[in-house]
């Protein structure tokens, strides 16, 4: 029920209630977006990469930007992002925990206009709805953990890879000066015939 790609737009949407940067959330909602397609999420990658950034501030960052030199797919991905960002708007997360609990707060936040009242919602269905939102939380909440951790492992294999390459252009200096010198003593040797 909550794998449907109905119900996964849903939950992410809620996440950038929580985090509007959350690169799990922004990349749920452009895999299941019609017309956005794998060039649009190598191009964010890229630019998260090369910004050394997580996904969603590259995305959101080249959103302000326009998109510079993105695949013809980035305007779906700028409406999209217009579309969410309305909502999000529209539905701010309250302060406190809402009396009936997180979950029958989403469910009638997500319904809109045709949600059923809580009379309609037979209990066990709300109970067994809260307990798999709460179990896709956490599953989300350890996938960003996750990608928290996948960063910090090659930013920090990056700065490795540049003292690396630091040793090895002072090496190559010293190599260079030491085959200077050899090649001085070899031009004196030749010219002192003792």
């Amino acid at each position: 029920m909550l794998g449907e790609p109905p119900n996964r737009r849903t939950l992410a949407t809620f996440r950038l209630l929580v985090n509007p940067q959350d690169s799990l959330a922004w990349a749920t909602l452009l895999s299941l977006a019609p017309g956005i397609g794998d060039t649009l999420t190598d191009y964010i990658y890229t630019r998260a990469r090369d910004a050394r950034v997580q996904f969603g501030v590259a995305l959101l960052g080249a959103n302000e930007q326009r998109f510079p030199n993105g695949p013809r797919s980035a305007t779906t991905a700028k409406a999209l992002i217009q579309s969410v960002r309305t909502w999000l708007d529209a539905h701010p997360l309250p302060e406190e925990p809402p009396e009936n609990g997180w979950g029958h707060w989403m469910v009638d936040t997500a319904g809109g206009d045709e949600k059923k009242s809580r009379s309609e919602t037979p209990a066990m269905e709300q109970k067994d709805l809260e307990d798999a939102l709460t179990q896709v939380k956490a599953r989300f909440d350890a996938d960003a953990n996750n990608e928290g951790e996948i960063q910090a492992t090659i930013t920090d294999a990056e700065d490795r890879l540049r003292m690396e390459q630091a040793k090895l252009g002072g090496l190559q200096d010293q190599l260079d000066r030491l085959d200077k010198t050899l090649e001085s003593f070899s031009q004196q040797a030749g010219s002192n015939p003792h």
